[in-house]
């Protein structure tokens, strides 16, 4: 974990931070999306999150 901290250093740091954080980002829209997607199709009604409850 110091090394990576370490290159945080570099003036390219934002590049390297993307890099390892692209991954999790993908996973979380995907599942934001799906889930999204499904309350869409059984909710078609419901404008606002909180009109479920």
């Amino acid at each position: 974990m110091i090394r990576r901290f370490r290159r945080m250093d570099d003036p390219d740091w934002l590049g390297s931070v993307l890099r390892t954080t692209w991954i999790p980002f993908v996973m979380v829209l995907i599942i934001a999306t799906l889930c999204a997607w499904q309350l869409q199709v059984h909710f078609p009604e419901v404008v606002k999150l909180s009109d479920l409850f």
